[in-house]
């Protein structure tokens, strides 16, 4: 048992220095982008990335996702594995270009027009690090992933600043900084790794493909659909309010990247953890990680949405700062995305794509649904709403499948009253318009949430505490 800890949380170490110090530092940089760009360029740079997510799956097939699953199985022959995947990018890479000519051609879509080479260098330079990333996770180098992710991180950072303080490139300078980042922190693993050793002209196992494309296609669906979850409701502002109201509302999941920044560290790790350690179903590591995750994530978002306007006022400038009232809801979602990404690990362990991509189909047409009614009828708050309702959707339906599948032994009435203080709170924070009174609610309600899940705390508490003991202990007989 300590050994599935102690391979988790080396995980989480290595993958936190990769991303946490790094994009804690871009996150920082939000009021120089929020400075130096306005909310229609912002709007614009966000559709670009979005569209390019919205392209990944289905020109990818998400072979990519497969990929590093099927390298994870020591029976499987890495160098098929790597190949096919290989093989994918550059093929998915040649048909977004054809995509992006069409457009061009035939103006279907005027504003994508504006930058067509970015939007192009920008999937080209996405796919290359993805890549090579899950081929470094594929192999087990976490180290060198590690110190990719923290080149990336830091490259972004800094040129940023350069190209948008110094030469005051505005957003050109924003894409290119982004772009390079990306390619500089691919080569690096590229080199580290020697991925080329791995790279064959003629595969050993053609089944190896075809095993590939079936457990991939199930996650094709589930990539659309988790694009219209986060990024369906950007269109749809866009097409209702205007390119400005979707750049307030693009910064204003900026603050929930706090979350999503611990979510996809602590993913990546237990990823690693829940293939290596799903032959055990009946055993409490993933009912007792799960219990403390979704704890540590509840007090994470509380006590986000208590500083939500502080936090806005120092890192949004100008028409942006208005941003601050979509937080809360976002938050929650965030909640929820992270909550349903360690359950798809569990399905993924157990070679099921399919339910993951059912239930995210579902989930994706109440967001839908929702989004085209609540943003007619109550703008760009409607979005919020509708993310939070789709990613609650999606968790009730995982939580429940997953437990056919392993013995997840959690306390869901506790869980469940968390998540309505949270909402509670969250809704207070919004309307209440004295600003003493609403942060005195808010903490009133964090309140309510320490005593509720006392015991959890206390119990979270000794653990940490045997924990940095025996770590003490170690190093005094080392």
């Amino acid at each position: 048992m300590k050994n599935k800890y102690k391979y988790l949380f080396k995980n989480v170490g290595l993958l936190t220095i990769s991303n946490f110090g790094g994009k804690i530092l871009t996150f920082l940089l939000i009021p120089l982008y929020t400075k130096y760009l306005t909310t229609s360029e912002y709007g614009i740079y966000d559709l670009y990335t979005t569209t390019v997510s919205l392209l990944v799956p289905v020109l990818s097939v998400c072979v990519l996702d497969a990929m590093l699953r099927f390298s994870l199985d020591k029976s499987n022959d890495k160098n098929d594995i790597f190949t096919i995947g290989f093989r994918n990018m550059i093929k998915s890479i040649a048909a977004f270009s054809i995509l992006i000519l069409i457009n061009f051609i035939f103006n279907i879509f005027p504003t994508l027009n504006q930058y067509p080479i970015y939007l192009f260098l920008y999937f080209a330079s996405e796919r290359f690090y993805m890549f090579f990333s899950n081929v470094s996770k594929g192999l087990d180098k976490i180290k060198e992933y590690a110190v990719c992710g923290f080149i990336n991180c830091a490259a972004t950072l800094l040129l940023n600043i350069l190209f948008l303080i110094v030469f005051h490139w505005g957003i050109d300078g924003y894409f290119i900084a982004n772009i390079s980042a990306f390619f500089i922190a691919g080569i690096y693993l590229l080199f580290k790794v020697k991925i080329w050793k791995y790279l064959k002209f003629h595969l050993n196992n053609k089944n190896t493909k075809k095993e590939m494309v079936g457990y991939s296609k199930h996650l094709v669906f589930n990539g659309l659909s988790w694009w219209v979850n986060n990024s369906l409701d950007r269109y749809i502002i866009i097409w209702l309010l205007g390119t400005s109201e979707n750049g307030i509302y693009s910064v204003a999941y900026k603050i929930p990247t706090i979350i999503n920044v611990v979510q996809a560290i602590f993913n990546q790790a237990w990823t690693l953890s829940a293939v290596k350690e799903f032959d055990d179903k009946q055993d409490n590591f993933y009912s007792k990680t799960y219990s403390t995750y979704n704890l540590l994530l509840t007090f994470a978002c509380s006590t986000l949405i208590i500083f939500d306007m502080l936090i806005a006022k120092l890192i949004y400038s100008n028409d942006f700062y208005t941003a601050w009232k979509y937080v809360p809801l976002l938050l929650i979602s965030a909640i929820f995305a992270a909550l349903n990404a360690f359950l798809d690990s569990i399905f993924a362990a157990n070679m099921d794509s399919k339910v993951i991509a059912q239930t995210t189909i579902i989930g994706a047409a109440i967001n839908a649904v929702l989004n085209l009614v609540l943003i007619h009828f109550i703008g760009t708050m409607g979005a919020a709403v509708a993310t939070m309702i789709s990613y609650l959707a999606m968790w009730i339906m995982k939580h429940i499948k997953v437990t056919k599948i392993i013995n997840l032994n959690v306390n869901i009435i506790k869980i469940t009253i968390s998540y309505i203080l949270l909402i509670m709170q969250s809704i207070l924070y919004i309307t209440i318009g004295d600003t003493v009174i609403k942060h005195i609610a808010a903490l009133a309600i964090f309140t309510i949430l320490v005593i509720a899940n006392f015991n959890e705390i206390k119990a979270l508490l000794i653990d940490a505490k045997s924990i940095l003991n025996n770590f003490k202990q170690k190093k005094l007989e080392g």
